[in-house]
């Protein structure tokens, strides 16, 4: 299974993700702004596309498949002559919150290349679900743990997603979005909602292979 970022042209419009995310098979994944403390003032939150996360369609193809947190998402910084960069002991984070060189172990950035990463590492608790046996009854080994094709994990990505409000054109204004269209598709992931858990009956979904 590929993950690919979607690119971070969505502001000069349609058909703007770029290869290899227009292939068939590939995930191409969009950006949301992300939560909490990596918010600066006004910014609405994971429920809105970024205003620059690529769009399609591709061709016939509608994408991007799926949108993550990819605005300002802490990372590592890398500065190689330095013992213990990634250490953020004592960093003030809201320093790091308005600034992308940062100058520490750890920085800011921004775009589908930080969702992108989000997006596999979900995908690889997919892989996981499955192998140890945590399908059907929502608990390991309630199964036959197997080895899913990508096509599975994609399915239940894909699956699982949430719809979200809109694009957040940076102004105080949204820009409309729905499900399944060339902004965000399926909308953000949710593996609370892909895979379904013993004891979480709330959400009312279930699986069927």
């Amino acid at each position: 299974l590929v993950v690919v970022a979607a690119g971070n042209n969505g502001r000069d419009g349609k058909s703007t993700v770029g290869m290899p995310g227009t292939a068939k098979n590939a995930i191409a994944v969009g950006a949301s702004h992300s939560d909490g403390p990596d918010l600066l003032d006004g910014e609405p939150g994971p429920d809105c596309v970024a205003a620059y996360s690529s769009r399609g369609p591709a061709g016939a193809r509608t994408k991007p498949d799926v949108v993550a947190p990819g605005h300002r998402v802490l990372s590592a910084n890398a500065l190689p002559d330095e013992i213990g960069e990634c250490d953020a002991e004592g960093l003030d984070r809201g320093d790091y919150l308005r600034k992308l060189d940062g100058g520490e172990g750890l920085r800011y950035s921004t775009g589908t290349s930080m969702a992108a990463p989000a997006v596999a590492g979900a995908a690889a608790i997919v892989r996981q679900y499955f192998a140890e046996g945590w399908h059907p009854g929502g608990y390991a080994g309630s199964g036959d743990g197997f080895v899913p094709s990508g096509s599975l994990i994609k399915a239940a990505l894909l699956n699982g997603g949430r719809t979200l409000l809109g694009v957040d054109k940076g102004d105080g204004t949204m820009e409309p979005s729905s499900p399944h269209d060339s902004i965000q598709n399926f909308g953000g992931i949710d593996l609370r909602r892909s895979l379904p858990l013993a004891g979480r009956e709330d959400d009312g979904l279930r699986m069927a292979l």
